[in-house]
C-alpha cells in the first residue's frame, strides 16, 4: 500500500523510530496487561446494571415533530397517542396490539421513536412511572434501531445453541 503513494521510500520495512527495541519498551512490564488480570463480571451483571441504570433501558428520545410525518405516519401517530389518551384518561379500551413492517427505509423506526417520545411524555406528565410502549423487532439490528428488544428476548423463547 505504501508503495503506491507517491515520493514514499518502501525500502525501509522495521519501524523508523526503532519502538520495542529501545530500553524503554524493553524495560516496560507488559504482562500488567494481560487479558486475565481484568474483572470477572458475575453472572447478574446486566441486571444489576439494568437496575442501576434504568433511564438507558426504555425511555427514548426523538427529535422528530408531528409535522414531519407522512400521512400513513400520521395516521399510526393519531392512532396510537389517542389510544393511550383514552388510558390515561381512565376510559374504556381494548388492547391496542400493532405490528408495523415494510421495506427498509420507509420510516418505521422514526414513527415508533417519535410515538414512544411523546407516550412517555405523557405518561410521565400523568405520573405513570413506566414506559406504556413494548418495542420489539425480529433481529437484533432492527430492535437496537428502535431501543427495543428482539422477540425471542421479550417473549424469552429459548435460542437452540449451534451443536
Amino acid at each position: 500500500m505504501a508503495a503506491q503513494l507517491p515520493n514514499r521510500d518502501v525500502t525501509r520495512l522495521e519501524d523508523p523510530d526503532g519502538m520495542g527495541d529501545r530500553d524503554l519498551d524493553r524495560g516496560h512490564d507488559w504482562e500488567s496487561h494481560r487479558a486475565e488480570r481484568y474483572p470477572v463480571f458475575s453472572d447478574d451483571f446486566w441486571q444489576v446494571m439494568q437496575v442501576e441504570h434504568p433511564e438507558t433501558t426504555d425511555r427514548v428520545r426523538s427529535s422528530a415533530t408531528v409535522e414531519g410525518l407522512e400521512f400513513k405516519q400520521r395516521q399510526l401517530y393519531e392512532l396510537i397517542i389517542g389510544h393511550y389518551r383514552n388510558v390515561l384518561r381512565k376510559e374504556p379500551v381494548e388492547q391496542l396490539i400493532i405490528n408495523l413492517d415494510g421495506k427498509g427505509g420507509t420510516g418505521k423506526s422514526h414513527v415508533i421513536k417519535l410515538i414512544s417520545a411523546h407516550s412517555d411524555e405523557m405518561a410521565a406528565n400523568a405520573g405513570v412511572s413506566q414506559c406504556p410502549i413494548v418495542r420489539a423487532a425480529p433481529t437484533g439490528v432492527a430492535a437496537v434501531g428502535i431501543n427495543g428488544r428482539t422477540l425471542h428476548s421479550l417473549f424469552r423463547f429459548p435460542v437452540p445453541l449451534p451443536s
